[in-house]
């Protein structure tokens, strides 16, 4: 999965996530991310998400909810300046639907992004599923990477 994004991603600011140990693993990816200046990655700031740049994946420091954030000391940016993000979710349909972990944090975050912002939900095959239920809320992502055989499926 990581080799078959890495080219898909661009020059441009992405936004991603540090995995939980139940997510895919995309430390490769986002070390090569990194080191190009590209990575922005989310820390829980109380009810919302900020985003903040990391040149350097040692620089991550254990946050809430057993995630991996950006340290105190790591510049923030304006979510105006994303151009893909990299999406975690616990189940995703083809069309784009996402299912999180139930606090609304990404579905804030998503709803700041720019309309020009590439949504990629990234996740294993067996997190797909044929629907999914959604509040207004709730945002979707525009392309589903499951781990199966590479390919990228369409959304909406």
């Amino acid at each position: 999965m990581c080799r078959w994004l890495r080219p898909r991603l661009g020059a441009g600011l992405i936004l991603a996530f540090a995995p939980l140990p139940d997510e895919i693993g995309l430390w490769p990816l986002l070390e090569a991310i990194a080191a190009r200046g590209q990575l922005a990655l989310p820390r829980v700031d109380g009810s919302a998400l900020t985003l903040h740049r990391v040149p350097h994946l040692t620089s991550l420091r254990a946050g809430p909810f057993r995630l991996q954030e950006p340290g105190p000391g790591s510049a923030e940016v304006s979510p105006t300046l994303v151009d893909v993000a990299l999406v975690p979710g616990l189940a995703f349909t083809r069309t784009g639907a996402r299912l999180g972990r139930g606090k609304g944090f990404y579905d804030r975050l998503l709803a700041a992004l720019p309309a020009t912002t590439r949504r990629i939900g990234v996740c294993y095959a067996c997190q797909i599923v044929e629907s999914l239920p959604l509040d207004a809320h709730d945002m979707r992502v525009d392309e589903v990477v499951p781990v199966w055989d590479g390919a990228a499926l369409a959304a909406g």
